[in-house]
């Protein structure tokens, strides 16, 4: 079997082709590319938009010749064949000023398309600090547990992010200015924007900031241009379907809502740099996401799950790492709506990326009592809120960001875990409803 190295991209309402193009990847063996400079294969979820928006010629223009995009339209092509589909971008038209590098200072020529950070990561993904050889009986060294982690540990240096443009699909266009920083000094101010293409990234958000050295000054949270209409809110779907007088049973949605809550980890886990205990548990949100009534969940997958929430637990260096960071207080969740685990986190804590993760393990260990649950779903368990669940997510994020570190920045937005999925409409092979937002407080709603 021919080895690929693949950029994965999902655009809002794929999160099921997402699933399954992840699961073939890990049953082939193809590594994913941390930047599109470093892919020979681009996999888009979802058909491509017509015209090409600027955001996916971006993406495909900076993939080293002879670039292949192919596009997976359903669940099953991607079992059926990754190399299968292959793609023509139509409407590219002319250069979009995004396609061209951002004009950096002279002293960053030498890093353009491949940032110190960028590079880093890249090593972390292959050579992971967090290997299952470096337990040592269950005994944490502090020190050593995350290894490189000490860039992006506590809130003091995280390392030269200065060059953001290994982190980036596409930058945004415009030209440096001078200001003061908080020490004071005059550094060049950057508008940049990240979006498609970074690995471990909500499907379809961009955020454009203002940065000023690895500290971000500004941000917004928005979404790609020219993405269509054709998801599912696939996490939210079985109380979608119970708030319809459909039959779900408890056992499914808590399934679902276990698959949910892995996968935020997973992509959590993977920011922080424990590239091990990430791959971890999207092998149990898969294993446990293909469980039916007839078919439970493994004696073994539910041992794994127990082991792994317990072990990121006792982590002291993620603890550490992400104690105090990105805190949603409980009279801001209130006052912006905030519903799902955010909300729960500001209630029984200080509402920072800790207490976030915190109640996701919790859930993960409380979904698994009602695996095997028959009962019915009750319909009114989804009742539906006013707004999207993650739209409150995305208006928090400004003020949250400001100041911040870039990699701290990362993390806080991980643990948020926006799914834009919430605004996107359903399309009508989807279980024959239509899309609605998720349930507040009950359903699986990230963040």
């Amino acid at each position: 079997m021919e080895l690929r190295t693949v950029l994965l991209v999902a655009q809002p309402g794929t999160t099921e082709i997402r699933l399954a193009a992840e699961r073939e990847l890990r049953r082939r063996a193809w590594p994913l590319a941390p930047s599109p400079a470093a892919a020979d294969l681009l996999i888009l979820c979802g058909p491509p938009p017509i015209p090409t928006p600027p955001w996916l010629a971006t993406l495909h223009t900076q993939l080293p010749p002879p670039r292949t995009l192919v596009a997976l339209h359903t669940p099953d092509q991607a079992a059926t064949g990754l190399l299968a589909h292959p793609v023509h971008l139509e409407g590219q038209g002319a250069e979009h000023p995004a396609q061209r590098p951002a004009q950096r200072p002279a002293e960053h020529a030498e890093d353009e398309g491949h940032s110190e950070h960028a590079a880093h990561e890249e090593h972390r993904e292959h050579e992971g600090p967090h290997s299952e050889h470096g337990e040592h009986g269950g005994h944490e060294d502090p020190h050593s547990e995350h290894g490189g982690h000490g860039q992006h540990g506590g809130h003091g240096d995280h390392g030269n992010h200065g060059d953001h443009g290994g982190h980036a699909g596409h930058h945004m266009e415009g030209m440096a200015e001078r200001g003061d920083d908080r020490d004071g000094l005059r550094l060049d101010r950057w508008e940049l924007a990240y979006g498609p293409g970074l690995a471990d990234w909500p499907a379809g958000l961009v955020l454009r900031v203002v940065m000023q050295g690895d500290v971000v000054q500004e941000a917004v949270a928005g979404s790609v241009d020219g993405v269509p209409g054709s998801g599912a809110a696939y996490w939210h779907e079985p109380w979608l379907r119970a708030a319809r007088g459909a039959e779900v049973t408890c056992g499914e949605a808590a399934r679902r809502r276990c698959g949910a809550r892995l996968d935020s980890l997973g992509r959590l886990l993977a920011v922080a740099g424990w590239a091990d205990q990430a791959a971890r548990a999207r092998r149990l949100r898969d294993a446990v996401l293909a469980a039916t009534a007839s078919r439970p969940v493994d004696p073994t997958v539910l041992g794994a799950l127990s082991a792994l929430t317990r072990r990121v637990r006792r982590s002291r260096t993620l603890r550490w790492l992400t104690r105090g960071l990105g805190q949603l207080p409980a009279a801001r969740v209130r006052a912006l709506g905030v519903s799902g685990p955010a909300m729960v986190a500001a209630s029984e804590g200080a509402g920072d990326v800790y207490d976030r993760i915190r109640v996701w393990l919790d859930e993960t260990d409380g979904s698994t009592a009602l695996f095997t649950d028959t009962g019915p779903l009750p319909p009114d368990s989804a009742a539906l809120p006013q707004h999207p669940p993650s739209a409150p997510l995305l208006a928090a994020l400004p003020e949250m960001l400001a100041g911040a570190e870039f990699a701290c920045a990362r993390l806080v937005l991980a643990s948020l875990d926006p799914d834009l999925d919430d605004a996107v409409p359903a399309p009508a092979h989807a279980h024959g409803h239509p899309h609605a937002p998720a349930p507040a407080g009950s359903g699986p709603s990230h963040g």
